[in-house]
């Protein structure tokens, strides 16, 4: 069974004064020993999405409006909103952060330090089993291509 997500982008949304994010990320040796680092960068806006899901039973050509979607023959199952901050990094680029990426999380303009510390570390955390169990799982697939 085929399987498509049509990715719509909104019009941005305003964020509140002092909002802020807090992203873990390769930290480039300045990590601790997994390698991750953390960083919090102001908010200027939201980002939202709308994602439509289609499947087919057969392989089908795509189109970027849902309406031809549903001619060329895909079945609309359902749609999801997917929202992301657009923030202002330590370097001074704008850049909007992936909605599906599990290393980020708001924070309200009064959390105090010792919370993002908190909140920083469990995301470290959380990201390097996630990294674990993603090599692992690469591991066993290569394991099982190879003992084809």
């Amino acid at each position: 069974m085929e399987r498509y997500a049509l990715r719509l982008v909104h019009p941005d949304i305003p964020a509140p004064a002092g909002l802020r994010v807090l992203a873990v990320r390769d930290g480039s040796g300045e990590g601790g020993p997994d390698g991750l680092a953390h960083e919090t960068m102001p908010v200027v806006a939201i980002q939202s999405q709308v994602v439509h899901h289609y499947t087919s039973d057969d392989p089908r050509p795509v189109h970027p409006d849902p309406t031809l979607m549903e001619r060329l023959g895909w079945h609309y199952r359902h749609q999801e909103c997917r929202h992301a901050p657009i923030c202002i990094t330590s370097s001074g680029r704008v850049e909007a952060l992936d909605p599906d990426d599990p290393c980020w999380i708001l924070l309200p303009p009064d959390t105090p330090d010792d919370r993002v510390e908190l909140l920083a570390r469990r995301l470290k955390d959380e990201e390097g089993i996630r990294r674990t169990l993603e090599h692992r799982i690469e591991d066993i697939e290569q394991d099982h291509v190879e003992g084809d």
